[in-house]
């Protein structure tokens, strides 16, 4: 009885631990993902600015 209380708990841990590790996973990933977005944004900003910037000194 003890030993399989012992082996249903360590395999808790063990789903527990593989759980922890896919959502820090996902967490890092997102994380990756908006700072891509965040680079781009600014990219397509500073793009958009060199456009206005051209347009006032063409008038």
């Amino acid at each position: 009885m003890r030993k399989d209380n012992k082996d249903s708990l360590f395999m808790t841990a063990i789903t527990i631990s593989s759980i922890l590790k896919a959502t820090n996973f996902l967490t890092e990933s997102l994380f990756f993902i908006k700072i891509i977005t965040i680079e781009n944004k600014r990219k397509i900003n500073g793009f958009g600015t060199r456009v206005v910037k051209a347009k006032n000194i063409t008038k």
